[in-house]
């Protein structure tokens, strides 16, 4: 007859060891190869990721949460379809750190940074209070460009906010019916030009009466927000918000 005890202490004790090695090799790796800080470049502490605190306490905030209708970004859309709320968490060009984030996770392949950032908005969003969303949506990118990049950065990001926010995402219900060029070195007019009628809706039901949370990286001239409203509400009454990580 089998000891009982003895042998669940034994499995605790093969429990406890593999923690335990667990630990110190983890310990031994990041001696070896230590974490930095992808703004600065100095090793991250045990409770830090990917971003130190000294230099999530630089980014420039741009409290765009308090006036959610009446903000710089916000202005930059007015009159070329309605939003319900516009809110960008950082100022792109006021300090290379925004700029250093943002490329790491868009040119990079640091997934896990675009995702802490969602959660971080979805963070302030939460404890500022009164946003209410019933789907959030993110930009998407062509299948093909989704393909050489190997992910979906604004993808990311919206799942950091749904996580922290509650909020079913639909990642495929928008989606760019055609393949348009890089946007980064176009003026205002040729954004738009390249984006205009390249999106649309898988099943435009999903989305009836809902009030959706579309997401971006990096909100510029607008085009491209400005296209997916125009593909968003096409077919029924859809209510429209907009959340980037930032704004030039």
């Amino acid at each position: 007859m089998t000891n009982e005890p003895a042998f669940y202490n034994f499995i605790g004790n093969i429990h406890f060891m593999k923690s335990y090695l667990s630990y110190y090799y983890h310990a031994l790796i990041d001696l070896i190869y230590p974490k930095l800080c992808v703004g600065c470049g100095t090793s991250l502490l045990a409770n830090e990721q990917e971003v130190c605190k000294m230099c999530f306490r630089k980014l420039p905030l741009t409290g765009y949460e308090n006036v959610p209708t009446d903000n710089a970004a916000a202005r930059q859309l007015w009159g070329r379809g309605h939003f319900e709320q516009v809110i960008t968490m950082y100022h792109f060009d006021k300090g290379k750190i925004v700029r250093q984030l943002i490329h790491s996770f868009k040119y990079r392949n640091n997934q896990s940074l675009a995702e802490l950032l969602g959660r971080k908005a979805g963070l302030l969003l939460k404890e500022k209070g009164g946003f209410a969303y019933d789907i959030i949506m993110p930009v998407p990118l062509h299948p093909h460009k989704r393909a050489l990049r190997g992910y979906n950065q604004c993808e990311l990001i919206a799942k950091g906010l749904s996580e922290v926010l509650g909020v079913e995402m639909q990642k495929d219900n928008l989606h760019r019916s055609s393949f348009t060029s890089t946007q980064t070195k176009k003026g205002r007019y040729d954004r738009w030009e390249n984006v205009k009628d390249v999106f649309a809706l898988t099943d435009s039901s999903l989305i009836q009466n809902k009030h959706i949370l579309l997401v971006d990286d990096v909100l510029t001239t607008g085009a491209t927000i400005e296209a997916c409203l125009q593909a968003l509400t096409a077919k029924g009454e859809v209510r429209v918000s907009v959340f980037a990580l930032a704004s030039v």
